[in-house]
């Protein structure tokens, strides 16, 4: 599954990072495949993972939880429009033609995780 992300830093800097093979860290250590500098991110602060065809977020006990859509989560599958909240960064889970492909209940989806600061 591959995995778009962008992430705007508030200050007008854009960041977009491919993702090819998951599962994938997000978090404030160096080695984090996306890291986030923010001192209410951990270290190893959640993973994005397939589970059966889905995106899932699994929050890996992190001092300031990982949200979506403002509830604060353990593990959840990612659906279009959904909104990760990660310390003070945003992505929002919207589908986009070129991204990863995931099936729902309707058939195929395509995901684009597009993330901003806030």
């Amino acid at each position: 599954m591959k995995v778009e992300l962008i992430r705007s830093n508030g200050f007008g800097r854009r960041e977009r990072v491919v993702i090819d093979d998951l599962p994938v860290m997000i978090g404030s250590d160096p080695s984090s495949g996306v890291r986030v500098n923010d001192r209410r991110v951990s270290r190893l602060h959640c993973l994005l993972a397939e589970y059966e065809g889905r995106l899932l977020v699994r929050d890996l006990n992190s001092k300031h939880g990982t949200f979506v859509n403002g509830a604060r989560v353990k593990e959840v599958p990612l659906m279009p429009g959904d909104r990760l909240t990660v310390g003070k960064s945003n992505f929002i889970v919207s589908p986009v033609n070129g991204a990863a492909k995931l099936p729902s209940a309707g058939g195929e989806k395509t995901l684009f995780v597009v993330g901003e600061s806030g």
